[in-house]
C-alpha cells in the first residue's frame, strides 16, 4: 500500500510541473527569434544609518551612472542582454561626480521556473547628505566602490495560467487577465570597499566605542513569498506587477587596513518589486518597466542600504528564425 501510495504522489508532481499552458490565456513564442532593444535609466544608492533614533549619523552615496543603451536577444528558453553606456549622464557630472559602472544580466526560463544572474561593480559615489557651499557640488568619494552578484530564482505556481515572461522578455504574451502567488530565492555577495574610512570615528564615537572600517563583505541566501499578476485591457495592453517581502540570512565580515574588525551573522528583510505596462501584439511589443531591490546589510549598530533601480523604455519584435539557428538549437535538448 505505501509503495502505491508513494507511486501516486510522485505523478501528481510530474503531472503539475508538467502542467500545461492554457492557450486561452497564453500565447508562446517558442520559434520566434525576439530582438528587444531598450533605453535605460539606473539609479544606485548607499544609505548608511544609525540604528539610534539620531539625525546626525546617516550617510548618503549615490553613484552617477550613465544612460544605458542595450538590446535583448530570445529564442526558446534563453535570453541574453546587452547594455552599452553612452556620453550621457543620469545626472550632472559637475554636481555629482563622474562614477564609473558596469553590469552584466542573464535570464532563463523553463515552465514555472526563472533562473536570472546579475553581477555589478560601481566605483565612485557622491555623498549627497551634505554639499561643499564652496564649490557649489557634493563631496565626492573616488575610492568608494561595490560589487554585487546575485543568483534569483522565481518559481510561479500558476504558469498555465499566467506568464512571468510575457513582461519582461516576450517570449510569451499574456491574452486574459491572470495572477499567481510566487515563491522567490536568492543568493548574493556583496562588497563593499574605500581606500579611507566608510565609517570613520566621528561619525561612530556617539554610540559606542568607535570601529572605523574600510573593507565589508557580506554573504547571504534569502526567501519571499510574493504575488504577480497582469491586467490585460483593449485586448494588447497591459499592466504587470510583482512583489515579494522576505528575509535574508548574512554572513558578515568587516575589516580595516591593519587588520581584522568583526565577524556577524544577522538576519534582515529585503524586498523587491517589479512593474511593467505597454502593448504586446503578435509581432510588435514596446513598454516601460521600472525594477527595484533593496538589500539591507547589517554593520555594527548601524544599517547600510543597497537600494538598485532600473527604468526603461523598450520596442521589439519577433522574427522567424532561419533553419540552421532551429538545427542548432535543437542540438541541446535541454534547453
Amino acid at each position: 500500500m505505501k509503495k502505491y501510495f508513494i507511486l501516486i504522489y510522485l505523478c501528481g508532481v510530474l503531472k503539475l510541473l508538467a502542467q500545461q499552458i492554457d492557450t486561452t490565456y497564453i500565447s508562446e513564442y517558442r520559434h520566434k527569434i525576439i530582438l528587444n532593444p531598450w533605453i535605460g535609466l539606473p539609479n544606485y544608492q548607499l544609505n548608511i544609518n544609525a540604528k539610534a533614533d539620531t539625525l546626525n549619523a546617516f550617510r548618503d552615496y549615490v553613484s552617477n551612472t550613465r544612460v544605458l543603451m542595450g538590446l535583448d536577444f530570445s529564442y526558446r528558453n534563453i535570453s541574453l542582454s546587452l547594455g552599452f553606456k553612452t556620453p550621457i549622464y543620469t545626472n550632472d557630472k559637475d554636481l555629482y561626480g563622474k562614477s564609473k559602472t558596469g553590469s552584466i544580466s542573464v535570464r532563463y526560463a523553463y515552465k514555472k521556473c526563472t533562473f536570472e544572474g546579475k553581477l555589478g561593480n560601481y566605483h565612485g559615489f557622491a555623498e549627497v547628505s551634505k554639499i561643499d557651499t564652496a564649490e557649489k557640488k557634493f563631496p565626492f568619494r573616488q575610492d568608494l566602490n561595490t560589487q554585487i552578484g546575485t543568483l534569483g530564482f522565481i518559481y510561479t505556481f500558476k504558469a498555465n495560467k499566467f506568464s512571468y515572461g510575457a513582461a519582461f522578455n516576450y517570449s510569451f504574451r499574456q491574452i486574459k487577465s491572470a495572477w499567481s502567488p510566487l515563491f522567490f530565492a536568492h543568493a548574493y555577495t556583496a562588497r563593499l570597499n574605500a581606500d579611507n574610512y566608510v565609517l570613520d570615528t566621528n561619525f561612530t564615537k556617539p554610540f559606542s566605542s568607535p570601529r572605523p572600517f574600510n573593507r565589508s563583505n557580506t554573504t547571504a541566501i534569502g526567501i519571499a513569498p510574493g504575488i504577480t499578476g497582469t491586467v490585460v485591457f483593449l485586448r494588447n495592453f497591459f499592466v504587470t506587477g510583482f512583489l515579494c517581502a522576505g528575509f535574508d540570512l548574512q554572513s558578515n565580515r568587516h575589516s580595516k587596513n591593519k587588520g581584522h574588525v568583526y565577524n556577524s551573522i544577522t538576519a534582515n528583510p529585503f524586498v523587491d518589486f517589479r512593474f511593467a505596462m505597454g502593448y504586446n501584439a503578435k509581432r510588435f511589443f514596446t513598454a516601460i518597466t521600472f525594477k527595484n531591490e533593496n538589500l539591507v546589510l547589517d554593520v555594527y549598530k548601524f544599517t547600510v542600504n543597497h537600494s538598485y533601480a532600473m527604468f526603461t523604455i523598450e520596442a521589439g519584435y519577433r522574427l522567424n528564425p532561419t533553419n540552421w539557428i532551429r538545427k542548432t538549437y535543437n542540438r541541446f535538448p535541454g534547453f
